[in-house]
């Protein structure tokens, strides 16, 4: 107890010293679980279809810091006689990545940047989590995701010219878009004729519409 007090140490930073060794715990169980599901995929595949093409380490940027993963990459042929390369173990967990971060620290980048500017927000993430961003790197994953909603909403109208689903599907993806409200304003969206109220604008919460 003498020691703690000569040298000034306060419950901050005890408590920030042992979020980091927690973190750096979690880091290790969750490298350890996904390299033994890749494992246990690559036991199950269909060897003649998905050909062993060795192990690729990918960096995974998380809430809990860098997780390193070696992956199993594997070589399948199409049928149109071209190749394509594919990872088991995204497929099988849906680790769709946008800049290889995970999709609990894209949407808490997302969720801040409602109401923050850039550099707050890399701040922010930087303080409350284990893992370190710039503001350029928010600035890049606004804009990815942003990119990927407008291409998904794309093919959604495209598939409603062709009937191929109904305006409430349509209408229920545009109220359920997983990129908070605030982003959505500042890209560039089909405009809704003016007689018509918008679907999107249903059921959005006052404290996530844009003010002027």
């Amino acid at each position: 107890m003498n020691s703690l007090t000569k040298e000034k140490i306060t419950f901050k930073d005890i408590e920030r010293d042992f979020y980091k060794i927690g973190c750096e715990v979690a880091k290790m169980l969750l490298q350890r679980f996904l390299e033994e599901i890749d494992l246990e995929l690559a036991g199950h595949r269909d060897k003649a279809v998905l050909r062993h093409r060795g192990k690729k380490t990918t960096l995974i940027k998380t809430l809990m810091g860098e997780v390193s993963v070696d992956r199993a990459i594997y070589r399948k042929a199409k049928d149109d006689g071209s190749q394509e390369y594919v990872y088991l173990l995204d497929e099988a967990l849906g680790m769709e990545t946008i800049g290889f971060m995970s999709p609990n620290l894209v949407e808490k980048i997302l969720e801040y940047s409602c109401e923050m500017s850039y550099r707050e927000v890399a701040e922010a993430v930087s303080t409350l989590t284990n893992q370190t961003i710039s503001h350029q790197g928010v600035w890049n994953i606004v804009q990815a995701v942003g990119e990927k909603q407008i291409e998904a909403e794309k093919v959604l109208v495209e598939s409603f010219k062709r009937n191929e689903v109904t305006a409430i599907t349509l209408s229920t993806y545009s109220r359920r878009s997983q990129i908070p409200w605030g982003i959505r304003p500042a890209l560039p969206m089909t405009p809704i004729p003016t007689s018509q109220p918008s679907p999107i604008l249903t059921d959005i919460p006052p404290a996530m519409a844009m003010t002027p």
